[in-house]
């Protein structure tokens, strides 16, 4: 995918990132005007070469509230997105990436960890390559969860696993696509209830 690929008007949704079964409601008190000004201003901060907020803003599109902020990264001239369509509103996912970005900022500020580091997690993920299954079980990916931790520890558990692998491949290639297809897999499940 390439910047010129993206839409300011019609979505434009990461290719390798899952959409959400179910939305919940964010229960942020803002406006779509308002989370999309923040939007703008934070990402601002980060000097990005150029950026888009893509969002179905186009009444024959409504219904889908989903956001992906893209940009083409300053130092690194790569592309980036953030996305978000976990909330049932607009305002909410904008505001979700909003906050998220203020957080990856503020990572750098407290000295142990840049910019450019948060920003690895934006990297554009790509499609799984010819032949790989987007159905692997997160658990085959990222482990079983010990017997008898609760739901909140065990995504605490595999996120931490998440991390460590994703350090290790640098969060690049084929691993990455297949850790990030498992996390969101693992999020959704733990998330909602189930059992680990």
């Amino acid at each position: 995918m390439e910047f010129d690929d993206v839409r300011e008007g019609r979505l434009t949704w990461p290719q390798a990132r899952p959409r959400a079964s179910h939305r919940i409601d964010g229960k942020f008190q803002t406006s779509l005007d308002r989370a999309l000004q923040e939007l703008k201003e934070e990402i601002g901060r980060w000097r990005p070469i150029d950026f888009i907020i893509s969002r179905n803003n186009q009444r024959v599109y409504a219904g889908d509230p989903a956001v992906a902020l893209w940009w083409i990264d300053r130092k690194t001239k790569e592309l980036r997105v953030l996305a978000c369509d976990k909330y049932d509103t607009m305002a909410s996912n904008a505001h979700a990436i909003y906050l998220t970005l203020g957080a990856m900022r503020a990572l750098e500020r407290w000295g142990a960890y840049t910019m450019e580091q948060a920003a690895q997690g934006a990297k554009l993920a790509l499609p799984p390559p010819e032949g790989m299954s987007n159905e692997a079980p997160w658990r085959s990916v990222l482990g079983e969860v010990p017997p008898g931790v609760g739901k909140d520890d065990a995504l605490a558990i595999i996120q931490s696993r998440y991390r460590k692998r994703m350090a290790e491949c640098n969060g690049d290639g084929p691993e990455a696509i297949k850790l990030n297809i498992a996390i969101e897999k693992a999020r959704a499940e733990l998330t909602n209830g189930a059992t680990p």
